[in-house]
């Protein structure tokens, strides 16, 4: 048995050698495809179309774009594949947020000035409640100098003086 399956290797390869021998042999006819002109006649110069599909991308890479505050997008106003300039409104961020924040600010501003004028009142009535002390010091002191009023008299007209300067300190502080 096995001289016959010797024999049969034998005989299936000189039957591949004689079938593709033939295709492995040089061709006779020239392989050239070029197609340069004739010279005298004119030619149609006619481009080609190409379409498909690419992926441009900056000199540096993606850019990042950040926003300049935070919210919730609204709109877009650029599609992918749009051409885009520096400082191009892209996206349009809603900002029912950030006019709640400003209406609060707006309040505490407004409440910080009525505030204000209200210590500034504080302050012009005690400069003109310590002014009266004063003069009203400088009569009893006078009084008491001639032996007219009694020294009492004197300590509480100076007593009352003091005592609105320290107001008015106190109020200017919190000013």
């Amino acid at each position: 048995m096995k001289p016959i399956r010797h024999m049969n290797r034998l005989l299936l390869t000189a039957f591949c050698c004689g079938f593709l021998l033939p295709a492995c042999r040089e061709s006779s006819a020239p392989l050239s495809t070029s197609t340069a002109p004739e010279s005298g006649k004119a030619y149609d110069v006619v481009p080609e179309r190409v379409a498909g599909l690419a992926k441009v991308e900056p000199e540096g890479g993606a850019i990042d774009i950040y926003p300049q505050v935070t919210g919730l997008i609204e709109s877009v106003r650029a599609k992918l594949g749009d051409t885009v300039r520096s400082g191009q409104v892209l996206f349009v961020i809603d900002h029912a947020l950030e006019e709640a924040r400003i209406a609060v600010v707006e309040a505490q501003i407004r409440t910080g000035e009525a505030s204000l004028r209200a210590l500034q009142v504080k302050a012009r009535r005690a400069e003109l409640l310590a002014e009266g002390a004063e003069r009203d010091y400088l009569r009893v002191k006078e009084v008491v100098e001639k032996g007219a009023g009694p020294r009492q008299a004197l300590d509480e007209a100076e007593t009352a003086w003091q005592s609105a300067r320290y107001e008015i300190d106190a109020l200017q502080a919190d000013l």
